[in-house]
C-alpha cells in the first residue's frame, strides 16, 4: 500500500504474489515513496456498512446512521388524522412523495417528508392555496404549532415514529455474528428514533401539549420515587 508508483513488473509482484488481497488505488496527487496510505469506506450508515461491506463499528455510535420511514409508512400514519376523500388527498402529493426518507442522526425531519405530511392534512382553502405558490417545500417554516392543523401533523408524525418502532425494535434472533451485527444496528436506529420524537416535541408539539408531557414525566418519577421509598421502609420493618 505505501508503494503506489512501482515498476511494472514489482507491481504484478505485490499485486499477486506478495499481497493476497489489495485495493485499486486512485490517486489525484503524487505520492511519496514509503509513505503511507489508507483505504476509506466513506460515510456510511452502520445498515449501509453491514449490507455493503459485511461490518459494524462495534462499541461507537456512529453520526452517519440514519432512520429510514417508507413512503408506505408515512401515509399510514396520516391516515387516521386524515378527513375527507382519500383518494384526492393521495392525489395532492404524488409529485410530492418519494419512495424512502432518511432522517439523520440529528433527529431533524427532512422537509419534504414534513411537507407530504403538511400537505396531505391541509384543508381545501389552504391546499389551493399552496397550489396556487407553485411551492414545493414548506417544512418547519410554515408549521404552526398552535393551529389544529399543526396538531394533526403532530399526531400523524408520532404515529409514523410509533410504526418506524414496531420495525426497528425487532431484534433478529440468533448469536450468530450476522446477528449480533444486525441487533448493534438496529440500536443505532433507536437512538435516531429517540432524537426523532425529542425533535416532535420540541420544535413541532403545541407548547401545552409538550408542557403536559413534561408535568406528566416528572409526575410519574415521583410516584415511582415514593413507591420505591415506601417498599424499602416496608422491607426494612
Amino acid at each position: 500500500m505505501a508503494m503506489a508508483n512501482p515498476p511494472p513488473v514489482a507491481r504484478q509482484r505485490i499485486l499477486w504474489c506478495d499481497v493476497p488481497k489489495m485495493w485499486p488505488l486512485a490517486l489525484n496527487c503524487p505520492l511519496a515513496f514509503g509513505r503511507g496510505t489508507f483505504k476509506s469506506y466513506g460515510e456510511h450508515s452502520d445498515a449501509e456498512l453491514l449490507r455493503t461491506y459485511g461490518f459494524v463499528e462495534m462499541g461507537r455510535s456512529n453520526p452517519n446512521n440514519v432512520l429510514v420511514a417508507t413512503q408506505q409508512e408515512l401515509l399510514e400514519a396520516c391516515r387516521p388524522s386524515s378527513i375527507g376523500n382519500e383518494a384526492e388527498r393521495l392525489a395532492r402529493v404524488q409529485n410530492l412523495l418519494k419512495p424512502v426518507y432518511a432522517i439523520p442522526a440529528s433527529g431533524v425531519l427532512p422537509a419534504e417528508l414534513l411537507t407530504v405530511v403538511q400537505v396531505i392534512l391541509m384543508s381545501q382553502t389552504d391546499y389551493q392555496e399552496f397550489h396556487d405558490s407553485d411551492l414545493q417545500v414548506l417544512g418547519k417554516k410554515f408549521h404552526a404549532r398552535g393551529s389544529v392543523h399543526g396538531q394533526k401533523v403532530t399526531v400523524c408524525l408520532l404515529g409514523l415514529l410509533s410504526k418506524l418502532k414496531q420495525r426497528v425494535a425487532t431484534d433478529p434472533t440468533g448469536e450468530s455474528d450476522r446477528a449480533k451485527l444486525s441487533r448493534a444496528v438496529r440500536s443505532g436506529e433507536l437512538l435516531v428514533l429517540q432524537e426523532v420524537q425529542c425533535y416532535i416535541l420540541t420544535h413541532l408539539a403545541p407548547v401545552e401539549s409538550r408542557k403536559r408531557k413534561a408535568k406528566a414525566k416528572v409526575a410519574a418519577k415521583k410516584v415511582s420515587k415514593s413507591t420505591s421509598t415506601a417498599t424499602s421502609s416496608k422491607d426494612g420493618g
